[in-house]
Formats: C-alpha cells, sequence, structure tokens
C-alpha cells in the first residue's frame, strides 16, 4: 500500500507512521476477508519508509507476523539521529525485547551500509544484504529504471542484483513460513 495522505487527494507517500500501520491493518484485515490468507502465517515486506513501517507493523501488540523484509529502507545509509528516524525508534525502543520475527535486511552498498538500528533486535533472527549496482528504486523495480537503464538499453548488473536479492527472499520466506 502507499500510505495516503489524510486528504486522499494524492497517491503518495506522507511518512505518517501511524496512518501506515492502520493502512497495513486494514489490507490485511480485507485479504484474510477476501481470499484464504492464514492471518497467522504472514510476512511483511516493505521499501523505503515502507521498510521501516512493515517494521513498526510486526511490533505491535498480538502481531502475527512470521517474517520481515527491509528493502533499503535508508535507515542503513543514514545517520542514527536522523529526524526521519527519530518516531520510528521512539516506536521501536521499547518493544525490541519481545520482537522475535527473523528479518532480512537488504540494502544498496554504495553508501557503506551500517546495521546498528537492528543490533538492539537480541531475540529476532537477523540476516544483512549489501547489494552492489542496487540504486534506492531498483530495489522496486528490478533490472530497469529510469536512472540507470531505457527501455533499449539493458542493464545487466541490476539485473544480476535484482535476481540474487529476489532469490534470497524466496530462500528466506521458504524457510521460516513453509519451514522448507
Amino acid at each position: 500500500s502507499s500510505f495516503q495522505p489524510a486528504h486522499g487527494l494524492s497517491f503518495g507517500v506522507d511518512s505518517n507512521l501511524d496512518r501506515s500501520i492502520k493502512d497495513l491493518s486494514y489490507v490485511l484485515q480485507i485479504l484474510c476477508q477476501r481470499y484464504p490468507v492464514n492471518a497467522e502465517e504472514i510476512a511483511v515486506i516493505g521499501h523505503s519508509f515502507g521498510a521501516s513501517a512493515v517494521i513498526a507493523f510486526a511490533f505491535e501488540p498480538h502481531s502475527a507476523v512470521k517474517a520481515v523484509i527491509s528493502l533499503d529502507s535508508t535507515r542503513e545509509w543514514n545517520t542514527i539521529d536522523d529526524k526521519l528516524f527519530k518516531g520510528i525508534e521512539s516506536r521501536l525502543a521499547p518493544a525490541a525485547e519481545r520482537f522475535t520475527a527473523p528479518l532480512l535486511v537488504v540494502s544498496k552498498a554504495t553508501q557503506n551500509p551500517s546495521f546498528q538500528h537492528y543490533q538492539k533486535l537480541k531475540h529476532a533472527e537477523r540476516y544483512y544484504l549489501s547489494v552492489e549496482h542496487q540504486e534506492h528504486n531498483d530495489f522496486v523495480t528490478p533490472g530497469i529504471t529510469a536512472s540507470t537503464a531505457t527501455l533499449t538499453h539493458y542493464n545487466q548488473p541490476i539485473h544480476k542484483a535484482s535476481k540474487v536479492i529476489c532469490e534470497c527472499m524466496l530462500a528466506f520466506l521458504n524457510h521460516y513460513l513453509k519451514k522448507e
């Protein structure tokens, strides 16, 4: 989902964590109503601010989230005191001791990512993957983005990196959700 602003006039991200968590709860509720979704065996995946939002969603009391994938949340290459993340940190810090969902954190390697934000999650299995040849939006448009390729120019390194990321995500989800 795209965490629409309160006015609902645009389809854009406003980085409101409370609204994002309510939105994710609503999406899960609708999916469970309309499809044979087992709400006790779900994984959440997010990109950019959405990656922080899905982690916060998994932190919610009585969360049924069994696995979390964070795709280039930007927390990995911003300073730990960045103002964008103050609200997220204040929400997550008190719940860190009870967080047990396995976490796959994927980040671009171009800015020397640091995974220190996740060290406090001592009861969660954590996997960190930093990937070369990926820029921020390459995580959601694998292989072809306006900034890195055109429709007439196929970018092989981005495509290969995207394939590795997808394979890692599939292995992670199969292990934690299907026990394979």
